[in-house]
């Protein structure tokens, strides 16, 4: 099959697989999440669309007052400009994102193998059950995921023919938007670095290029969760709101915290049971031939769960992450 072919095919899978429950009331599984996001699309849908203004309906107490950077709801919102207030707008842009991942999934794997096992790992991507589930839902976490592996893609391309136009600026542009979207997830940035420094030698993340990449994810993650806007919830700051979201020692010196990530979401959410095995299987093969992007993708996500603590624990969503890395593997 013709690379776009494949691509359309994906496309179409991914959304077939999200159109169970894609008008569905905001009150399934972390509806508590999705009515937060649904309340500042609909803020802003309501007021004057000032990106930089955002407002959640606070129904609890003592919730944390720094908003992550609110684009995904800003697109609902503009979605609601176009086509009238209705919230399955939002779940229908999740699902588009998640199409669009599986697409730029199949790019990725293309640079490594050949297109058959591209195909079948952006296949299995589509079927795993987190996935399935949570890039349907009204949350950034399929935008967010979007960027990473997009950004991945990109940053590849960059890497291969040197160009900075336009693959290291996309690449630049959605590996910084990461952060922003899903502040837990700065650690999953490191990974095209780090391959390229198991790749090049890490005396080469020195030049130019890595550095202006690594600044523009630095300093807007710096400008958006260190600045004050006015009119709008006041941000901790960045660094303390990694502090506050990662409570490491007391969630790893319980059983609780390893059995949950390791012996009940993995097999059942992200890999299933029977998967488990082809996982193991796939996981042989590519360290056999060496494909050290995908191991390091692996452990670098896995690095990314231990160090969200008790906070990865108590919300699956956390776990996510590992469907693009764990259908290839």
């Amino acid at each position: 099959m013709p690379r776009k072919k494949a691509i359309f095919a994906l496309l179409a899978l991914s959304l077939l697989t999200h159109l169970p429950g894609i008008s569905s009331p905001l009150f399934d599984f972390h509806g508590w999440a999705q009515t937060l996001r649904a309340s500042l699309a609909r803020n802003y849908y309501e007021s004057d669309m000032n990106l930089f203004r955002p407002k959640y309906d606070y129904i609890e107490t003592g919730h944390s007052k720094a908003p992550q950077f609110p684009l995904y709801s800003y697109l609902v919102a503009l979605l609601y400009k176009m086509f009238g207030f209705h919230e399955f707008l939002g779940r229908l842009l999740s699902a588009i994102f998640a199409a669009l991942s599986a697409a730029f999934l199949f790019l990725l794997v293309c640079e490594f193998f050949d297109d058959k096992t591209a195909f079948l790992s952006a296949s299995v991507y589509c079927f795993l059950p987190i996935r399935i589930y949570f890039m349907r839902a009204f949350m950034p976490e399929a935008m967010t995921i979007f960027c990473l592996v997009a950004g991945y893609y990109f940053f590849l391309r960059w890497e291969s023919e040197n160009r900075f136009f336009p693959h290291g600026l996309f690449a630049a542009a959605l590996l910084t938007l990461v952060p922003l979207l899903k502040v837990a997830y700065l650690w999953l940035v490191l990974v095209p670095f780090l391959y390229a420094g198991c790749k090049s030698g890490y005396k080469s993340l020195l030049s130019g290029k890595y550095l202006l990449a690594g600044l523009a994810v630095i300093l807007s993650c710096l400008g958006w969760y260190g600045y004050v806007n006015r009119g709008a919830e006041q941000s901790e700051g960045f660094i303390r709101q990694i502090i506050g979201v990662m409570s490491l020692l007391r969630a790893w010196s319980g059983w609780k915290f390893w059995t949950v990530h390791f012996l009940s979401r993995f097999p059942e959410l992200l890999t299933t049971y029977g998967g488990l095995v082809f996982f193991f299987a796939g996981a042989r093969e590519i360290s056999k031939e060496r494909k050290t992007f995908f191991m390091v993708w692996f452990f670098v996500t896995v690095f990314y769960i231990l160090m969200c603590g008790e906070y990865g624990m108590v919300h699956q969503y956390v776990s996510l992450p590992f469907a693009p890395v764990n259908a290839v593997f």
